[in-house]
């Protein structure tokens, strides 16, 4: 049986809820109902012994209006968003006239703007060859070195790996930035020279 108190608290605070959204009355009526239904649902698990019942009610009912809000937040987000449809026409720029919009997006275009994806797939896969063909011509030593260090590998740790000095690492690392800047390497690994 749930308090008349904690009714009142669960009505309490879904008029604040309703009122930050600016639902209508029905509205608060359905959020009141979810507070108290999570109280229920919540009720067999409680410890007697940690809290009131009012207590331990209020912080479920505090966190279940936090799931309303952002819920609720979560979906006008989401019409926001979504207010154009990948099937409308748009025009091509050039005067040749429109196509629907879905031919101008690309998987390459959308993970560069969101940072995922650093050059286009193509491009990616001609740097792939490249870089194994310079893989290929390179000693062992420089190969197990260029491995650990694509890995994530700090120099210090890859020295451990291989159980060679960090000095010795440091060495290597001259020798395989010299490798990928003969190979033309520049641009994609940062070895542009400071002017």
């Amino acid at each position: 049986m749930i308090d008349a108190r904690i009714i009142a608290d669960a009505r309490h605070v879904a008029a604040r809820v309703s009122h930050r959204l600016n639902s209508p009355v029905y509205q608060q009526e359905d959020v009141e109902q979810s507070l108290l239904l999570a109280i229920v649902a919540r009720a067999p698990k409680r410890d007697l012994g940690r809290a009131s019942a009012r207590t331990w009610a209020a912080l479920i009912v505090r966190h279940e209006a936090a799931a309303v809000i952002g819920m609720a937040f979560a979906q006008k987000r989401d019409r926001r968003v979504c207010t154009r449809s990948l099937n409308e026409p748009v025009e091509t720029g050039d005067g040749a006239g429109t196509v629907e919009r879905i031919t101008t997006v690309s998987s390459d275009m959308y993970g560069i703007q969101t940072g995922r994806q650093t050059r286009p797939a193509s491009e990616l896969q001609i740097l792939a060859i490249d870089l194994k063909r310079v893989l290929d011509r390179l000693p062992p030593e420089l190969v197990s070195v260029a491995r650990l260090l694509a890995e994530d590998e700090t120099p210090a740790d890859a020295g451990t790996i291989l159980n060679i000095s960090r000095a010795t690492i440091y060495r290597r690392m001259v020798r395989l930035r010299a490798a990928f800047r003969d190979a033309g390497f520049e641009s994609y690994a940062g070895l542009q020279e400071a002017a």
